[in-house]
């Protein structure tokens, strides 16, 4: 997408369970610093379809007509639910994600433009 390139997608039905990658780093941090022992799930513990994701990160690009939902067929054998049950996580260990979807989605954005700049700028470097 942010290449302006059309983004074939299954039709994103699949519900899982998205945490941003510093709140997971967060989570650990947390969970270590914690007198809480035995298995914890880090994860948020809040379904969302991976249509509502890739509808957002399209709407945030400024490209929602390059997502094209259902292109592509859902793999077989995918299971239709992953979402993990973070009560642990928020009552024992007393940690609550920062990122929301959208604020995460958004600093991903941000990260990818950066890079695929920098890749640019290389790659000129590189030929000139």
């Amino acid at each position: 997408l942010l290449r302006g390139e059309e983004a074939p997608c299954s039709p994103g039905t699949q519900i899982r369970d998205f945490l941003h990658v510093d709140d997971v780093a967060g989570a650990f941090v947390a969970l270590l610093d914690s007198e809480t022992s035995g298995a914890v799930n880090i994860a948020s513990g809040h379904p969302v379809s991976v249509r509502d994701v890739v509808q957002e990160i399209a709407r945030q690009v400024g490209e929602p007509s390059l997502l094209k939902l259902g292109a592509l067929p859902a793999r077989p054998g995918e299971p239709g639910l992953l979402v993990a049950d973070a009560a642990r996580l928020t009552t024992e260990v007393g940690y609550m994600p920062e990122y929301t979807l959208e604020t995460g989605i958004r600093q991903t954005i941000h990260w990818w433009r950066d890079e695929l700049h920098r890749q640019a700028l290389n790659g000129e470097l590189a030929h000139g």
